[in-house]
Protein backbone atom coordinates (compact mmCIF):
# COMPACT_ATOMS: atom_id res chain seq x y z
CA UNK A 1 0.00 0.00 0.00
CA UNK A 2 2.85 2.49 0.86
CA UNK A 3 4.21 1.69 -2.30
CA UNK A 4 1.61 2.22 -4.66
CA UNK A 5 0.60 5.62 -3.01
CA UNK A 6 4.75 6.85 -3.00
CA UNK A 7 4.22 5.68 -6.95
CA UNK A 8 1.46 7.64 -7.51
CA UNK A 9 3.13 10.73 -5.26
CA UNK A 10 5.93 10.86 -7.51
CA UNK A 11 4.03 10.98 -10.62
CA UNK A 12 2.37 13.65 -9.69
CA UNK A 13 5.07 15.78 -8.33
CA UNK A 14 6.39 15.38 -11.59
CA UNK A 15 3.55 16.41 -14.01
CA UNK A 16 4.09 20.20 -15.25
CA UNK A 17 1.76 21.80 -12.58
CA UNK A 18 3.60 19.52 -9.51
CA UNK A 19 1.66 18.50 -6.56
CA UNK A 20 -0.41 20.40 -4.58
CA UNK A 21 1.32 20.19 -0.80
CA UNK A 22 -1.38 18.72 1.07
CA UNK A 23 -2.52 16.05 -1.70
CA UNK A 24 1.72 15.09 -0.86
CA UNK A 25 0.72 14.91 3.07
CA UNK A 26 -2.70 12.83 2.16
CA UNK A 27 -0.60 10.55 0.32
CA UNK A 28 2.15 10.41 2.47
CA UNK A 29 2.16 7.62 4.90
CA UNK A 30 3.72 9.51 7.30
CA UNK A 31 1.01 11.73 7.58
CA UNK A 32 -0.55 10.50 11.25
CA UNK A 33 -4.88 10.01 11.48
CA UNK A 34 -6.04 13.09 13.19
CA UNK A 35 -3.74 14.67 10.35
CA UNK A 36 -5.36 13.46 7.57
CA UNK A 37 -8.96 13.95 9.35
CA UNK A 38 -7.48 17.99 9.56
CA UNK A 39 -6.94 17.62 5.87
CA UNK A 40 -9.74 16.20 4.71
CA UNK A 41 -12.40 18.76 6.51
CA UNK A 42 -10.00 21.94 6.45
CA UNK A 43 -11.51 24.74 4.29
CA UNK A 44 -8.55 25.11 2.29
CA UNK A 45 -8.16 21.69 1.04
CA UNK A 46 -9.01 21.14 -2.78
CA UNK A 47 -11.57 18.38 -3.75
CA UNK A 48 -8.67 16.17 -4.86
CA UNK A 49 -6.80 16.84 -1.75
CA UNK A 50 -9.68 15.66 0.25
CA UNK A 51 -10.09 12.29 -2.11
CA UNK A 52 -6.75 11.37 -1.47
CA UNK A 53 -7.04 12.10 2.64
CA UNK A 54 -10.01 10.36 2.45
CA UNK A 55 -8.94 7.22 0.48
CA UNK A 56 -5.84 6.92 2.64
CA UNK A 57 -8.20 6.85 5.70
CA UNK A 58 -9.71 4.26 4.22
CA UNK A 59 -6.86 2.05 2.94
CA UNK A 60 -5.75 2.33 6.62
CA UNK A 61 -8.87 1.55 8.42
CA UNK A 62 -10.69 -0.97 5.64
CA UNK A 63 -8.18 -3.69 6.27
CA UNK A 64 -8.60 -3.37 10.18
CA UNK A 65 -12.52 -3.27 9.99
CA UNK A 66 -12.73 -6.39 7.34
CA UNK A 67 -10.43 -8.65 10.26
CA UNK A 68 -12.76 -7.09 12.83
CA UNK A 69 -15.90 -8.17 11.43
CA UNK A 70 -14.54 -11.94 10.17
CA UNK A 71 -12.56 -12.62 13.30
CA UNK A 72 -14.97 -11.07 15.86
CA UNK A 73 -16.25 -14.09 18.62
CA UNK A 74 -20.17 -13.62 17.47
CA UNK A 75 -19.39 -14.56 13.71
CA UNK A 76 -16.34 -16.70 14.26
CA UNK A 77 -16.54 -19.82 16.51
CA UNK A 78 -13.90 -22.35 16.72
CA UNK A 79 -15.45 -26.14 16.21
CA UNK A 80 -13.95 -29.48 16.40
CA UNK A 81 -13.34 -32.54 13.82
CA UNK A 82 -11.70 -35.41 13.39
CA UNK A 83 -8.64 -36.89 11.64
CA UNK A 84 -9.92 -40.86 11.34
CA UNK A 85 -7.36 -43.84 11.54
CA UNK A 86 -9.45 -46.49 11.24
CA UNK A 87 -13.17 -47.06 10.58
CA UNK A 88 -15.35 -50.50 11.74
CA UNK A 89 -18.66 -51.89 11.54
CA UNK A 90 -20.02 -52.38 14.92
CA UNK A 91 -23.76 -52.29 17.20
CA UNK A 92 -24.25 -50.22 20.02
CA UNK A 93 -27.12 -48.46 21.59
CA UNK A 94 -29.61 -48.54 23.96
CA UNK A 95 -33.49 -49.05 22.55
CA UNK A 96 -36.83 -49.18 24.23
CA UNK A 97 -37.81 -51.24 27.17
CA UNK A 98 -38.84 -54.49 25.51
CA UNK A 99 -41.53 -56.23 27.94
CA UNK A 100 -41.12 -59.64 26.32
CA UNK A 101 -37.13 -60.31 27.49
CA UNK A 102 -38.37 -60.01 31.16
CA UNK A 103 -39.61 -63.21 32.51
CA UNK A 104 -37.18 -65.28 29.91
CA UNK A 105 -34.45 -63.35 31.44
CA UNK A 106 -35.18 -63.70 35.35
CA UNK A 107 -36.19 -67.91 34.58
CA UNK A 108 -32.64 -68.31 32.98
CA UNK A 109 -31.36 -66.40 35.69
CA UNK A 110 -32.79 -69.27 38.09
CA UNK A 111 -32.31 -72.14 36.01
CA UNK A 112 -28.42 -71.32 37.02
CA UNK A 113 -29.10 -72.49 40.38
CA UNK A 114 -29.98 -75.68 41.97
CA UNK A 115 -33.95 -76.66 41.79
CA UNK A 116 -33.36 -76.65 46.14
CA UNK A 117 -31.99 -72.58 45.74
CA UNK A 118 -34.69 -70.68 47.57
CA UNK A 119 -33.68 -67.23 46.80
CA UNK A 120 -33.75 -65.12 43.45
CA UNK A 121 -30.53 -64.80 41.40
CA UNK A 122 -29.21 -61.23 41.55
CA UNK A 123 -25.93 -61.03 39.82
CA UNK A 124 -23.80 -58.50 41.03
CA UNK A 125 -22.67 -57.04 37.84
CA UNK A 126 -26.49 -55.73 37.85
CA UNK A 127 -26.76 -54.79 40.80
CA UNK A 128 -23.91 -52.42 41.05
CA UNK A 129 -24.52 -50.38 37.97
CA UNK A 130 -28.23 -49.13 39.63
CA UNK A 131 -25.97 -46.70 41.81
CA UNK A 132 -25.11 -43.97 39.44
CA UNK A 133 -26.76 -45.60 35.92
CA UNK A 134 -27.97 -41.76 35.34
CA UNK A 135 -24.78 -40.16 36.36
CA UNK A 136 -22.13 -42.37 35.38
CA UNK A 137 -19.81 -41.10 31.52
CA UNK A 138 -20.03 -44.86 31.15
CA UNK A 139 -23.69 -44.84 30.63
CA UNK A 140 -25.56 -41.80 30.26
CA UNK A 141 -25.08 -38.09 29.39
CA UNK A 142 -26.81 -35.28 30.92
CA UNK A 143 -28.92 -33.13 28.63
CA UNK A 144 -31.16 -30.06 28.28
CA UNK A 145 -34.38 -30.91 28.32
CA UNK A 146 -36.77 -31.44 25.62
CA UNK A 147 -39.58 -29.76 27.59
CA UNK A 148 -39.97 -29.05 30.99
CA UNK A 149 -43.55 -29.02 32.67
CA UNK A 150 -42.21 -27.73 36.11
CA UNK A 151 -42.74 -23.83 36.41
CA UNK A 152 -39.45 -23.52 38.08
CA UNK A 153 -37.37 -25.20 35.68
CA UNK A 154 -36.47 -28.41 38.18
CA UNK A 155 -36.29 -31.02 35.23
CA UNK A 156 -32.90 -33.43 34.88
CA UNK A 157 -32.74 -35.19 31.13
CA UNK A 158 -30.61 -37.81 30.69
CA UNK A 159 -29.58 -39.23 27.37
CA UNK A 160 -28.51 -43.00 27.79
CA UNK A 161 -27.04 -44.48 24.98
CA UNK A 162 -24.87 -47.43 27.13
CA UNK A 163 -21.25 -45.53 25.27
CA UNK A 164 -19.04 -48.94 25.01
CA UNK A 165 -20.03 -51.11 27.62
CA UNK A 166 -22.76 -51.18 25.15
CA UNK A 167 -20.77 -51.72 22.14
CA UNK A 168 -19.59 -54.80 20.02
CA UNK A 169 -16.59 -55.34 19.07
CA UNK A 170 -14.55 -53.87 21.85
CA UNK A 171 -12.54 -50.44 20.84
CA UNK A 172 -9.07 -51.75 18.95
CA UNK A 173 -5.78 -51.27 20.16
CA UNK A 174 -2.78 -50.26 18.45
CA UNK A 175 -3.89 -46.30 17.49
CA UNK A 176 -2.70 -44.66 21.38
CA UNK A 177 -2.15 -41.61 19.29
CA UNK A 178 -5.71 -41.50 18.61
CA UNK A 179 -7.20 -41.60 22.11
CA UNK A 180 -11.29 -41.26 20.56
CA UNK A 181 -13.55 -43.40 19.21
CA UNK A 182 -16.47 -41.67 17.18
CA UNK A 183 -19.93 -44.39 16.75
CA UNK A 184 -22.43 -42.82 14.49
CA UNK A 185 -26.43 -42.40 14.71
CA UNK A 186 -26.46 -44.79 17.63
CA UNK A 187 -29.72 -45.09 19.46
CA UNK A 188 -30.76 -43.93 22.84
CA UNK A 189 -33.15 -43.17 24.92
CA UNK A 190 -33.29 -39.84 26.74
CA UNK A 191 -35.05 -39.56 30.06
CA UNK A 192 -36.80 -37.11 31.68
CA UNK A 193 -37.28 -36.47 35.60
CA UNK A 194 -39.47 -33.77 37.07
CA UNK A 195 -39.83 -33.33 40.89
CA UNK A 196 -43.70 -33.90 42.22
CA UNK A 197 -45.56 -33.64 44.54
CA UNK A 198 -48.16 -36.69 43.53
CA UNK A 199 -48.67 -39.02 46.70
CA UNK A 200 -51.90 -40.21 45.67
CA UNK A 201 -50.97 -44.02 44.64
CA UNK A 202 -53.67 -46.92 45.13
CA UNK A 203 -51.97 -49.71 46.81
CA UNK A 204 -52.66 -52.06 43.00
CA UNK A 205 -49.70 -49.09 41.91
CA UNK A 206 -47.00 -50.24 44.44
CA UNK A 207 -44.69 -52.76 46.38
CA UNK A 208 -43.36 -52.84 49.59
CA UNK A 209 -39.85 -53.99 50.04
CA UNK A 210 -38.90 -55.63 53.54
CA UNK A 211 -38.38 -58.42 55.25
CA UNK A 212 -39.66 -59.50 58.92
CA UNK A 213 -37.77 -58.58 62.23
CA UNK A 214 -36.47 -55.19 60.40
CA UNK A 215 -37.14 -52.13 60.48
CA UNK A 216 -35.33 -51.56 57.01
CA UNK A 217 -38.22 -50.97 54.33
CA UNK A 218 -39.67 -49.31 51.32
CA UNK A 219 -42.30 -48.68 49.43
CA UNK A 220 -42.25 -48.04 46.04
CA UNK A 221 -45.19 -47.00 43.89
CA UNK A 222 -44.95 -46.35 39.28
CA UNK A 223 -48.66 -45.08 37.81
CA UNK A 224 -49.62 -43.40 34.63
CA UNK A 225 -49.14 -40.00 35.71
CA UNK A 226 -52.90 -38.46 35.65
CA UNK A 227 -51.57 -34.45 34.62
CA UNK A 228 -48.65 -35.50 32.02
CA UNK A 229 -49.98 -38.02 29.47
CA UNK A 230 -47.50 -40.45 28.45
CA UNK A 231 -45.64 -39.85 31.66
CA UNK A 232 -45.01 -42.05 34.54
CA UNK A 233 -45.28 -40.94 38.30
CA UNK A 234 -43.19 -42.64 40.66
CA UNK A 235 -42.72 -42.80 44.46
CA UNK A 236 -40.22 -43.85 47.02
CA UNK A 237 -41.79 -43.77 50.64
CA UNK A 238 -39.42 -45.03 53.43
CA UNK A 239 -41.28 -47.29 55.92
CA UNK A 240 -40.08 -45.84 58.82
CA UNK A 241 -41.25 -48.79 60.78
CA UNK A 242 -40.81 -51.63 59.17
CA UNK A 243 -43.30 -53.71 57.68
CA UNK A 244 -45.93 -56.39 58.33
CA UNK A 245 -48.46 -58.50 55.86
CA UNK A 246 -50.96 -57.30 54.09
CA UNK A 247 -52.10 -60.36 52.26
CA UNK A 248 -54.05 -60.03 48.91
CA UNK A 249 -55.85 -61.85 45.96
CA UNK A 250 -53.11 -61.15 43.69
CA UNK A 251 -50.15 -61.51 46.26
CA UNK A 252 -50.52 -63.33 49.36
CA UNK A 253 -47.09 -62.45 50.51
CA UNK A 254 -47.71 -58.86 49.98
CA UNK A 255 -46.24 -56.49 52.62
CA UNK A 256 -47.61 -53.19 54.42
CA UNK A 257 -45.56 -50.25 55.83
CA UNK A 258 -46.24 -50.31 59.99
CA UNK A 259 -47.89 -47.07 60.42
CA UNK A 260 -45.59 -44.14 62.80
CA UNK A 261 -48.03 -42.91 65.27
CA UNK A 262 -50.84 -41.13 63.36
CA UNK A 263 -48.66 -40.16 60.58
CA UNK A 264 -50.20 -41.28 56.82
CA UNK A 265 -47.96 -42.87 54.61
CA UNK A 266 -48.05 -39.70 52.07
CA UNK A 267 -46.33 -37.92 54.69
CA UNK A 268 -43.76 -40.77 55.18
CA UNK A 269 -39.67 -39.18 53.98
CA UNK A 270 -40.35 -39.64 49.95
CA UNK A 271 -39.09 -39.03 46.63
CA UNK A 272 -41.54 -38.19 44.27
CA UNK A 273 -41.10 -37.50 40.29
CA UNK A 274 -42.52 -37.65 37.20
CA UNK A 275 -40.66 -38.85 33.80
CA UNK A 276 -41.11 -39.30 30.71
CA UNK A 277 -38.91 -41.71 27.86
CA UNK A 278 -37.76 -40.68 24.11
CA UNK A 279 -36.47 -42.42 21.75
CA UNK A 280 -33.41 -40.85 19.29
CA UNK A 281 -30.33 -41.50 18.07
CA UNK A 282 -26.93 -39.39 18.52
CA UNK A 283 -23.02 -39.56 17.33
CA UNK A 284 -21.17 -40.54 20.55
CA UNK A 285 -17.33 -39.43 21.04
CA UNK A 286 -15.72 -41.97 23.54
CA UNK A 287 -12.65 -41.92 25.20
CA UNK A 288 -10.41 -44.59 24.98
CA UNK A 289 -8.55 -43.76 28.48
CA UNK A 290 -11.22 -44.19 30.96
CA UNK A 291 -14.60 -45.42 28.36
CA UNK A 292 -16.56 -42.21 29.22
CA UNK A 293 -18.77 -40.86 27.17
CA UNK A 294 -17.08 -36.93 26.41
CA UNK A 295 -19.39 -35.49 23.92
CA UNK A 296 -22.92 -36.00 21.79
CA UNK A 297 -23.37 -34.89 18.64
CA UNK A 298 -25.79 -34.59 15.51
CA UNK A 299 -28.96 -35.53 18.09
CA UNK A 300 -32.03 -36.40 15.92
CA UNK A 301 -35.90 -35.39 17.13
CA UNK A 302 -37.37 -37.17 19.78
CA UNK A 303 -40.12 -39.51 19.53
CA UNK A 304 -42.21 -41.19 22.27
CA UNK A 305 -42.07 -44.99 22.51
CA UNK A 306 -44.15 -47.16 20.45
CA UNK A 307 -45.22 -49.02 23.45
CA UNK A 308 -45.04 -46.58 26.20
CA UNK A 309 -44.78 -47.52 29.81
CA UNK A 310 -48.38 -46.44 30.55
CA UNK A 311 -49.61 -49.15 28.68
CA UNK A 312 -51.07 -52.23 31.50
CA UNK A 313 -48.76 -54.68 29.70
CA UNK A 314 -45.72 -52.48 29.86
CA UNK A 315 -46.14 -51.32 33.09
CA UNK A 316 -46.88 -54.90 34.84
CA UNK A 317 -43.43 -55.79 33.21
CA UNK A 318 -41.61 -53.31 34.02
CA UNK A 319 -42.39 -53.05 37.98
CA UNK A 320 -41.22 -56.80 37.39
CA UNK A 321 -37.86 -55.62 36.61
CA UNK A 322 -38.07 -53.00 39.30
CA UNK A 323 -38.59 -56.27 41.85
CA UNK A 324 -35.64 -57.73 40.77
CA UNK A 325 -33.69 -55.27 41.93
CA UNK A 326 -35.20 -54.09 45.04
CA UNK A 327 -36.72 -56.90 46.30
CA UNK A 328 -33.56 -58.14 49.19
CA UNK A 329 -35.92 -60.48 50.74
CA UNK A 330 -36.55 -62.94 47.76
CA UNK A 331 -33.00 -62.53 46.15
CA UNK A 332 -31.34 -63.43 50.45
CA UNK A 333 -29.41 -60.00 50.70
CA UNK A 334 -29.24 -59.22 54.17
CA UNK A 335 -31.12 -55.63 54.75
CA UNK A 336 -28.34 -53.56 55.98
CA UNK A 337 -26.62 -54.63 52.43
CA UNK A 338 -29.77 -53.73 50.26
CA UNK A 339 -30.36 -51.03 47.91
CA UNK A 340 -33.25 -49.86 50.12
CA UNK A 341 -30.70 -49.25 53.30
CA UNK A 342 -29.60 -46.50 51.51
CA UNK A 343 -32.67 -44.65 51.31
CA UNK A 344 -34.13 -45.90 54.78
CA UNK A 345 -30.81 -44.49 56.51
CA UNK A 346 -31.26 -41.29 54.84
CA UNK A 347 -35.04 -40.71 57.07
CA UNK A 348 -36.27 -37.42 56.65
CA UNK A 349 -32.96 -35.97 54.62
CA UNK A 350 -35.25 -37.21 51.78
CA UNK A 351 -37.18 -34.11 51.90
CA UNK A 352 -34.25 -31.99 51.96
CA UNK A 353 -33.36 -30.82 48.35
CA UNK A 354 -29.69 -29.88 49.31
CA UNK A 355 -29.07 -33.37 51.70
CA UNK A 356 -30.87 -35.37 48.94
CA UNK A 357 -28.96 -34.96 45.71
CA UNK A 358 -27.36 -38.03 45.69
CA UNK A 359 -30.13 -40.55 46.51
CA UNK A 360 -32.48 -38.57 44.29
CA UNK A 361 -30.21 -39.68 41.27
CA UNK A 362 -29.66 -43.72 42.63
CA UNK A 363 -34.03 -42.98 42.56
CA UNK A 364 -33.59 -42.05 38.58
CA UNK A 365 -31.35 -44.61 38.10
CA UNK A 366 -33.61 -47.23 39.26
CA UNK A 367 -35.89 -45.96 37.28
CA UNK A 368 -34.41 -46.06 34.46
CA UNK A 369 -32.63 -49.69 35.25
CA UNK A 370 -35.50 -51.77 33.72
CA UNK A 371 -35.29 -49.74 30.43
CA UNK A 372 -31.19 -50.10 30.59
CA UNK A 373 -31.42 -54.01 31.34
CA UNK A 374 -33.95 -54.40 29.14
CA UNK A 375 -33.62 -53.55 25.67
CA UNK A 376 -32.69 -55.85 23.16
CA UNK A 377 -29.20 -54.56 23.10
CA UNK A 378 -27.99 -55.92 26.83
CA UNK A 379 -27.76 -58.48 28.43
CA UNK A 380 -31.77 -59.00 29.11
CA UNK A 381 -31.56 -60.70 26.09
CA UNK A 382 -30.41 -63.59 26.15
CA UNK A 383 -29.44 -64.06 22.28
CA UNK A 384 -26.31 -61.59 23.35
CA UNK A 385 -24.97 -63.35 26.33
CA UNK A 386 -22.52 -64.90 23.97
CA UNK A 387 -21.54 -61.61 22.41
CA UNK A 388 -23.11 -62.48 19.11
CA UNK A 389 -24.68 -59.18 17.79
CA UNK A 390 -25.54 -60.69 14.34
CA UNK A 391 -29.49 -60.48 14.71
CA UNK A 392 -30.06 -57.56 16.25
CA UNK A 393 -32.03 -55.40 14.33
CA UNK A 394 -30.67 -53.29 12.21
CA UNK A 395 -30.60 -49.77 14.23
CA UNK A 396 -27.90 -51.24 16.17
CA UNK A 397 -25.67 -51.60 13.54
CA UNK A 398 -23.33 -48.83 13.09
CA UNK A 399 -19.95 -47.29 12.03
CA UNK A 400 -17.49 -46.15 14.21
CA UNK A 401 -13.56 -43.95 13.79
CA UNK A 402 -10.78 -44.38 15.76
CA UNK A 403 -10.26 -40.63 15.43
CA UNK A 404 -8.06 -37.64 16.53
CA UNK A 405 -9.68 -34.46 16.95
CA UNK A 406 -7.93 -30.87 16.13
CA UNK A 407 -9.68 -27.48 15.89
CA UNK A 408 -11.06 -25.50 13.27
CA UNK A 409 -11.80 -22.15 12.62
CA UNK A 410 -15.74 -21.82 11.19
CA UNK A 411 -17.04 -18.22 10.00
CA UNK A 412 -19.77 -16.81 9.22
CA UNK A 413 -20.61 -16.73 5.89
CA UNK A 414 -22.46 -13.19 5.45
CA UNK A 415 -18.96 -12.14 6.86
CA UNK A 416 -16.81 -14.33 4.60
CA UNK A 417 -18.54 -12.19 1.99
CA UNK A 418 -18.41 -8.91 3.61
CA UNK A 419 -14.68 -9.72 4.12
CA UNK A 420 -13.85 -11.04 0.58
CA UNK A 421 -15.78 -7.17 -0.43
CA UNK A 422 -14.04 -4.79 1.73
CA UNK A 423 -10.50 -6.39 1.21
CA UNK A 424 -11.54 -6.43 -2.73
CA UNK A 425 -12.31 -2.90 -2.32
CA UNK A 426 -8.64 -2.50 -0.56
CA UNK A 427 -7.27 -3.91 -3.57
CA UNK A 428 -8.58 -2.38 -6.38
CA UNK A 429 -8.01 1.08 -5.11
CA UNK A 430 -4.42 0.24 -4.90
CA UNK A 431 -4.32 -1.44 -8.29
CA UNK A 432 -5.88 1.85 -9.59
CA UNK A 433 -2.84 3.74 -7.65
CA UNK A 434 -0.49 1.27 -9.35
CA UNK A 435 -1.86 2.50 -12.82
CA UNK A 436 -2.67 5.87 -12.42
CA UNK A 437 1.00 6.28 -11.56
CA UNK A 438 1.74 3.67 -14.44
CA UNK A 439 -0.44 5.86 -16.87
CA UNK A 440 1.25 9.15 -15.33
CA UNK A 441 4.71 7.66 -15.63
CA UNK A 442 3.88 7.29 -19.76
CA UNK A 443 2.50 10.56 -20.14
CA UNK A 444 5.79 11.88 -18.79
CA UNK A 445 7.94 10.41 -21.04
CA UNK A 446 5.83 10.95 -23.86
CA UNK A 447 6.13 14.85 -22.73
CA UNK A 448 9.81 14.50 -22.34
CA UNK A 449 9.85 13.28 -26.13
CA UNK A 450 8.33 16.38 -27.49
CA UNK A 451 10.12 18.84 -25.31
CA UNK A 452 7.03 19.78 -23.00
CA UNK A 453 8.56 18.00 -19.31
CA UNK A 454 10.60 18.75 -16.66
CA UNK A 455 14.17 16.99 -16.91
CA UNK A 456 14.93 14.90 -14.33
CA UNK A 457 17.84 13.12 -12.39
CA UNK A 458 20.33 14.68 -14.20
CA UNK A 459 20.90 16.77 -17.43
CA UNK A 460 20.04 14.13 -19.66
CA UNK A 461 18.03 12.30 -17.62
CA UNK A 462 14.26 12.24 -19.01
CA UNK A 463 12.38 9.50 -16.31
CA UNK A 464 10.92 10.34 -13.02
CA UNK A 465 13.28 10.17 -10.05
CA UNK A 466 14.52 7.02 -8.66
CA UNK A 467 12.03 6.29 -5.61
CA UNK A 468 13.96 4.68 -2.72
CA UNK A 469 12.92 2.69 0.40
CA UNK A 470 13.86 6.31 2.40
CA UNK A 471 10.91 8.17 1.18
CA UNK A 472 11.84 11.38 3.43
CA UNK A 473 15.27 11.13 1.61
CA UNK A 474 13.55 11.35 -1.54
CA UNK A 475 11.34 14.56 -0.54
CA UNK A 476 13.42 16.74 0.79
CA UNK A 477 16.49 16.30 -1.83
CA UNK A 478 14.34 15.30 -4.97
CA UNK A 479 11.55 17.42 -4.70
CA UNK A 480 11.62 21.38 -4.08
CA UNK A 481 8.24 23.56 -2.28
CA UNK A 482 7.86 27.26 -1.82
CA UNK A 483 7.04 28.09 1.59
CA UNK A 484 5.36 30.92 2.74
CA UNK A 485 6.89 30.33 6.29
CA UNK A 486 10.48 31.30 7.60
CA UNK A 487 12.61 31.30 10.08
CA UNK A 488 11.07 30.64 13.52
CA UNK A 489 7.75 30.47 11.94
CA UNK A 490 8.51 26.77 10.51
CA UNK A 491 9.58 25.25 13.98
CA UNK A 492 6.62 26.85 15.68
CA UNK A 493 4.25 25.95 12.95
CA UNK A 494 1.35 23.64 14.29
CA UNK A 495 -1.24 21.26 12.15
CA UNK A 496 -3.44 24.60 11.28
CA UNK A 497 -0.70 26.79 10.50
CA UNK A 498 0.45 24.15 7.94
CA UNK A 499 -2.54 23.62 6.29
CA UNK A 500 -3.28 27.32 6.00
CA UNK A 501 0.03 28.28 4.77
CA UNK A 502 1.13 25.35 2.20
CA UNK A 503 -3.02 25.01 1.00
CA UNK A 504 -1.60 27.33 -2.03
CA UNK A 505 1.91 25.52 -2.28
CA UNK A 506 3.22 22.80 -5.02
CA UNK A 507 5.71 20.25 -4.76
CA UNK A 508 7.97 19.98 -8.42
CA UNK A 509 10.86 17.94 -9.32
CA UNK A 510 13.95 19.08 -8.60
CA UNK A 511 16.09 19.63 -11.57
CA UNK A 512 19.21 19.78 -10.75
Amino acid sequence: MARAQLFLQWSLICRPRGLSYLSLLSLSGSTGHWGMFRIMFGFGSGLSTRVFAMMSILLLFLPWLSDLLLYNKVNTTIITVYDTAHTYNATAGVGPFNTSLVEPFIKQLNSMSPPSYPYQILPFSIYAVVYNLMANPWYSTVMEPISCPDPAGRCESYLLSGGTLLMEPAIPSGYDSFPFVKVDNVPAVQLEFTPSSNHSFSDSDCQVFGQANTLIAIRLCVAPSPSLPGSLDAGLFVCRNGTSPSPSAENSTALKCNPVSSISPSTFPNITTSFSLHTRTATLTLAQSNLSITSVSSLSPPLPFTHPLSSPSSLTAYRTALSLLLNFTRAGIPPPSSIAESFWSAGSNLDIFSTSGQLTHSFQSILAFPVWLFNTNNYGNLETWEHDTSSLPGEFHTTARVVRPYGKIKFDGVMVVVYVVLQGAVLGVLWGLWGWGLWEEWTLKGRDETGEGVRAGGENGMSMPVISNYPLFDIVFKARVGSGLGGKEVLTAGDGDIVRVMGEERVHVKME
